[in-house]
């Protein structure tokens, strides 16, 4: 089974000579929190002007080598509502496999601390979680009046999850 060694949320993930290079990887600004100004009458969906990335490194014992996966990782609210889902489909072909996510957008409707919830399975049996992680983002509000020279949490109502 795979062995998680890396999972998080980041500004910004570089790749040595991409995926073709040596591999050597980089991740800029691991995320904890955000705090975001709301602006006054915003609607109930809210999403920070952001471009983020999750990152996942796994080491692939050889047994599992050629192996199909699928990971699953969730972004619950507070509230635990599934505000965000991504799925990742990979072959393990070597000892350490990296998966990059590339998010446009935060939901930050909800003040509090939201979950990145990650699941492993494999492809032919999904039933079976091999892995499950969860990773705590906290969201802050700042409610106070913006002039509109910061970023701020805009509207994504049609927004799919």
């Amino acid at each position: 089974m795979p062995q998680l060694l890396v999972f998080l949320p980041c500004e910004k993930v570089l790749i040595s000579g991409g995926e073709t290079g040596d591999g050597t990887t980089t991740v800029v600004t691991i995320l904890q929190s955000i705090s975001v100004s709301i602006p006054k009458d915003s609607g109930p969906h809210l999403a920070a002007p952001m471009t983020w990335h999750i990152f996942v490194l796994w080491k692939t014992p050889i047994e599992d080598r050629g192996v199909a996966f699928e990971q699953n990782i969730d972004l619950l609210a507070p509230s635990g509502e599934a505000v965000m889902r991504f799925k990742t489909d990979f072959t393990a072909s070597t000892e350490f496999q990296r998966t990059t996510t590339k998010v446009i957008g935060l939901p930050v409707s909800e003040e509090g601390n939201y979950i990145l919830h990650l699941q492993l399975v494999r492809a032919d049996d999904p039933d079976l979680i091999l892995t499950d992680a969860k990773y705590p983002l906290l969201i802050q509000h700042q409610k106070d009046a913006v002039d509109g020279s910061e970023a701020v949490a805009g509207d994504m109502e049609n927004t799919k999850v």
